[in-house]
């Protein structure tokens, strides 16, 4: 395979379950639910293993529930996991295409490299997007993104953990 998906991807909580993109010699999603303490395996969609430059990573529904984001290319397909009656029942939905490379700077089209899904902030809906000219922050319903910091300083690191924070100012001292 030319190019991989880290096997350590980020972890979200949605619902009561935590849930995590696995890769390695396949592709899976795993759910931990909190309550019953139980593992579950769940079949990513088809494309989001096809191709070497393909990576994906589960993320909240934009209307709740567990998603999906597969990244082929230079464009990304937002899926929902439809869960049905039986496990067996539950399917993946498209819900829509993003086409990354009219909102991104990814640089000359000569240069650019495979798109890699770095992190993700399941409260603010936002994923970390690392192309050859930077760090992006995309928030994914407005489709508006923020340059964290260019390329030369992020080359090297795989996973961030986007995070945020605040304090009562009352409090503060």
């Amino acid at each position: 395979m030319k190019y991989f998906q880290p096997v350590l991807t980020p972890t979200i909580l949605i619902g009561n379950s935590l849930y995590w993109s696995y890769v390695l010699g396949g592709a899976c999603i795993i759910e931990f639910d909190l309550d019953t303490q139980r593992l579950a395996l769940i079949e990513p969609t088809p494309n989001a293993y096809a191709h070497d430059d393909t990576v994906f990573a589960v993320m909240p529904a934009e209307d709740g529930g567990l998603g999906l984001i597969v990244v082929l290319g230079f464009g990304a397909q937002l899926w929902k996991w439809k869960a049905g009656v039986r496990h067996d029942d539950a399917t993946w939905v498209l819900g829509r295409t993003v086409e990354l490379d009219k909102l991104l700077p990814l640089g000359a089209a000569g240069k650019r490299k495979p798109l890699a899904l770095v992190g993700f902030d399941e409260e603010n809906n936002v994923t970390l997007v690392r192309t050859s000219c930077g760090i992006f922050l995309v928030h994914l319903q407005s489709m508006t993104f923020k340059r964290l910091c260019n390329s030369g300083s992020a080359r090297d690191i795989h996973i961030y953990n986007a995070f945020s924070s605040f304090y009562d100012a009352d409090d503060f001292l």
